[in-house]
């Protein structure tokens, strides 16, 4: 249960049972009074998130990201959250993520009926312990149909080259047709291999660079022909330059590196 706190916020992970290993990365619960916008890094995962202080209508679903966005922390304040393993809103609730990526909804208007059963079940509770285990128990439930073997053996590849991965090769890891997979991709988790690759690269950019990083060699040890094609994609997923990210020193940067993408 890895957690971080100071003065003015709380964010602490709880990992899901073996059932939902498959599913779920991990549940988070966050509290701030924080006001000053933070910049949260594209995570590639779908995420819910349960405002704790309001009623079912702060009940939101943010899907793969590719962009770096701003939140007030306060706005966040006493959530629990729900992030996902890429492909898994696909595969528990059937949903095209290549329809939803980039965007933050109200989880009523994706799930429909399945989200009057969760509402229901959320309905009066107050303790974030207790809506975790009911979070969980939900999941399960929902678990109806078996997941596509190919896209989880070929983003956990991608996830343990770190993105480092010829494209050519994981066609021929599959015998698929560079068409027929990018469908598979956009369908399951809302993005094309290729630009899967990109953002795990972009994921070790973010943990491999410190104050004083030499960009030229961290770009050739990224696989980049030179420092431009680096910076040019860094800024594309952070939204700001390597020197500009160093820059800025905030808390949620640190859950960013060290909570999001050690797992």
């Amino acid at each position: 249960m890895p957690g971080t706190a100071t003065e003015n916020y709380h964010y602490s992970q709880y990992y899901p049972d073996k059932s939902l290993c498959d599913y779920v990365k991990f549940f988070y619960y966050f509290h701030s009074d924080d006001t000053v916008p933070e910049r949260i890094l594209p995570f590639g995962t779908t995420e819910i998130t349960i405002r704790m202080d309001g009623d079912n209508n702060n009940i939101f679903i943010t899907n793969p990201a590719t962009r770096s966005y701003h939140v007030k922390p306060g706005s966040l304040h006493r959530t629990v959250g729900i992030c996902f393993q890429p492909w898994a809103l696909n595969s528990l609730f059937k949903i095209p993520q290549h329809l939803l990526s980039n965007t933050k909804l109200p989880l009523g208007d994706v799930l429909g009926k399945e989200f009057d059963k969760l509402s229901a079940l959320l309905m009066g509770i107050t303790n974030y312990s207790d809506v975790l285990r009911l979070l969980q128990t939900y999941l399960v439930n929902t678990i109806t149909a078996p997941q596509n073997p190919l896209i989880i053996d070929a983003i956990r590849y991608v996830d343990r080259g770190n993105g480092l991965v010829d494209m050519q090769d994981l066609y021929k890891r599959y015998n698929i047709s560079e068409r027929r997979l990018q469908q598979l991709f956009n369908y399951a988790i809302g993005m094309s291999p290729k630009k899967y690759c990109l953002l795990k690269r972009f994921h070790l950019a973010v943990t491999r660079l410190k104050a004083g990083s030499n960009l030229t060699d961290l770009a050739l040890g990224l696989h980049y022909y030179d420092q431009a094609h680096f910076i040019h994609d860094f800024s594309s997923f952070a939204g700001i330059c390597p020197g500009d990210f160093m820059k800025e020193k905030n808390t949620l940067n640190h859950i960013n590196t060290n909570a999001y993408f050690r797992n």
